[in-house]
């Protein structure tokens, strides 16, 4: 009978402590989930944990489409970085796996973070720690994502004298986050020979203006001012409703604008965007995240992976349709380089409107190398020129730590009066007499150029493996 009372007043004292004082006699995350749920939050989190164990995870839409990313990483692995997409050796697995991580990196600053089209802001997402789609460092690209259906206005400011070319293009996806398959529209300086959409920065200051809506604005526009076109809510191939806007900013310079030092100084592109307050005001915050935006903005970063490798990467399931070609601008022999044409009559992709590609594949043994000669169009007839080297995930070599892997036009040494040059691909530095492309010991690789705004016929480099003792 005692022991009988003894327990009554020991579980009234443990009730009346844990009415007055439930951390004295609670464990420590309970007495957080009380604390915080309340007595009914806390009754649901014990039903749902229970329900876990016996159910397993609760199903949503964002975990749902964290599993599809997932399955994305995967079959990225099991189908691109395999054989049968030409990548073989440890070494290649390797860097692919790099280049994957990078591509989810690139996906995750685009579409997850910061991602909002209400409240876009451009990115710097081709630079030493984005390589992608043959980044390189004579260029500052900027992208944003931004929605049909709204208006926005894009401020921008030509950094000096070598910014050579900029401009502005609006591609549309056939799903959110994948591949640009249609070039929209696009406006450039000093022309635009594709779309005819040119400004002329204000020549004091340097200023420029880009309307970007659905219909062109009433007002006559500036010589500094240019509208560019997105496609209305509905229209086909925008996506869900999302489109992606992309700033090629290109400089000629002694040094390279994206480089460590004096070049990356110029790093950072004066340019803006910024959406037009629709009539009906929008909230002073961006919306807070739900099951549904967060799944989707998950979804676009699986379509951007499996886009930019499984199905549109070279070795991806495009490049084995019935019909597919290879572009003439690129050598698929050894040791040669395709003869400069426009991308825009013979890719798809983000290349730029207003390009010629000339490109081959380079394989040499540790005692041979390439030499590649040939004839640099004057500045009067193509704005800009160079050549980099980068690797079969067309990704740039490390150029950033005093490698020399790339030449504009004014980082040649011994360019003729002509335009012509020579240069040497080698594992090894030839000395200083020569322009020396670093392997990086490498045995493949490729040489990749890139003109803009040509106006006359471009000659194909001529090459030659020679010994390097004889050179």
């Amino acid at each position: 009978m005692k022991f009988c009372l003894f327990v009554v007043a020991l579980i009234v004292g443990f009730f009346a402590v844990l009415a007055k004082r439930p951390d004295l006699v609670l464990p420590h995350k309970i007495h957080a989930a009380v604390s915080m749920k309340g007595w009914d939050g806390f009754s649901k989190l014990v039903v749902a944990n229970v329900a876990q164990r016996q159910l397993g995870q609760r199903h949503t839409k964002s975990r749902e489409a964290w599993y599809r990313l997932l399955e994305s990483l995967r079959d990225v692995d099991v189908k691109y970085l395999a054989p049968t997409a030409d990548v073989v050796t440890e070494e290649e697995v390797a860097q692919g796996h790099e280049f994957v991580l990078h591509l989810l990196s690139i996906g995750l600053e685009a579409y997850v973070i910061n991602a909002d089209p209400t409240r876009p802001r451009f990115k710097n997402l081709f630079n030493p720690e984005h390589k992608w789609l043959v980044d390189q460092p004579d260029a500052v690209y900027l992208t944003a994502t931004i929605a049909t259906g709204l208006e926005y206005i894009i401020d921008g400011r030509r950094a000096d004298a070598t910014n050579v070319y900029l401009s502005f293009t609006v591609y549309t996806h056939e799903r959110g986050g994948g591949w640009s398959s249609n070039v929209l529209t696009e406006a450039a300086y000093p022309r635009s020979s594709v779309s005819g959409l040119n400004f002329t920065p204000d020549p004091s200051t340097g200023a420029y203006r880009l309307y970007v809506s659905a219909t062109k604005p009433a007002r006559t526009l500036r010589p500094n001012e240019q509208w560019l076109r997105i496609p209305k809510p509905g229209d086909a191939s925008s996506g869900p409703g999302e489109v992606s806007i992309l700033g090629r900013f290109y400089f000629e310079g002694e040094v390279s604008v994206q480089t460590y030092g004096r070049g990356r100084a110029l790093a950072d592109v004066d340019a803006e965007i910024a959406v037009v307050e629709p009539s009906t005001p929008r909230s002073r915050f961006p919306p807070i995240p739900t099951d549904e935006n967060v799944a989707q903005r998950i979804d676009f970063v699986s379509n951007f992976l499996i886009d930019h490798t499984i199905v549109n990467a070279p070795g991806g399931e495009k490049s084995k349709a019935p019909g597919h070609r290879i572009p003439d601008w690129y050598s698929i022999t050894p040791n040669v380089i395709g003869k400069p044409d426009l991308f825009i009559q013979t890719a798809s992709g983000i290349g730029a409107p207003d390009v010629h590609y000339a490109a081959g594949p380079w394989k040499l043994a540790p005692h041979e190398a390439l030499v590649i000669e040939g004839v640099m169009p004057s500045k009067d007839d193509c704005v800009f020129a160079n050549v980099l080297l980068i690797n079969k995930f067309l990704q740039s070599l490390d150029y950033q730590h005093g490698r020399s892997q790339h030449f504009n036009r004014r980082q040649i040494k011994g360019m003729g009066a002509d335009g012509s040059y020579k240069l040497v691909l080698a594992h090894d530095d030839p000395g200083p007499a020569y322009n020396w492309l670093d392997t990086e010991g490498r045995e493949t690789g490729i040489v990749f150029y890139r003109y803009f705004l040509a106006t006359v016929d471009l000659t194909q480099a001529v090459t030659r493996v020679v010994n390097f003792a004889e050179l």
